[in-house]
């Protein structure tokens, strides 16, 4: 007997579908990571350079981490995660400015610690060099790019997602593919 799996657990029920849109987490730093190295690539920003040559009014301690310490999880930067009471909250500068404003967990490069911090900042910085929002940013030269039409920076269920007209197109074509060459989109020839 085959359970039914739900996209959500409040009601009411929504029944997971090839559609159905996951809120990944975490699993979405390399998203981040990508583009910061994308923006390396192109010479628009330098992994030795502290974050503050890019971001503007930053406490000191987050302005003088270099890229490359956010990006390899070695700044010492606390996790603002450790002190978020209301998760119903948008995070804002003032939550990641609180967060850091008793010091660093330890010295830039000294240690590798996971901080939720680090990506949260590295988005500032896409912002400020790009001149897009991050989630612009990422749409225009990730998502686009990579024909993944469903890809969102954030989409926490199904029932958040604007169905526009060019997204409807898009589904609609790659459905239409037979599976062998929807598997084979991207792929470039042995």
């Amino acid at each position: 007997c085959a359970l039914p799996i739900y996209a959500n657990r409040q009601a009411p029920k929504v029944p997971v579908t090839d559609r159905t849109l996951f809120h990944i987490g975490s699993n979405g730093k390399h998203v981040t990571g990508l583009a910061v190295m994308q923006l390396i690539d192109q010479g628009r920003v330098d992994l030795d350079a502290p974050l503050s040559d890019y971001v503007d009014d930053l406490p000191a301690m987050i302005g003088d981490t270099t890229i490359g310490h956010l990006l390899h999880q070695t700044s010492g930067l606390p996790d603002y995660l450790d002190q978020v009471e209301d998760w119903s909250e948008p995070v804002s500068r003032r939550m990641i400015f609180d967060a850091v404003s008793e010091g660093r967990d330890f010295e830039p490069g000294e240690a590798w610690a996971y901080s939720n911090t680090n990506y949260f900042v590295l988005g500032w910085l896409i912002e400020a060099v790009s001149g897009q929002t991050y989630v612009d940013y990422l749409n225009q030269h990730l998502f686009g790019p990579a024909r993944t039409p469903l890809a969102r920076p954030d989409a926490p269920s199904e029932a958040n997602v604007e169905v526009t007209p060019r997204l409807r197109a898009l589904v609609d074509a790659a459905d239409r593919l037979p599976e062998d060459k929807l598997l084979d989109q991207g792929r470039q020839p042995a």
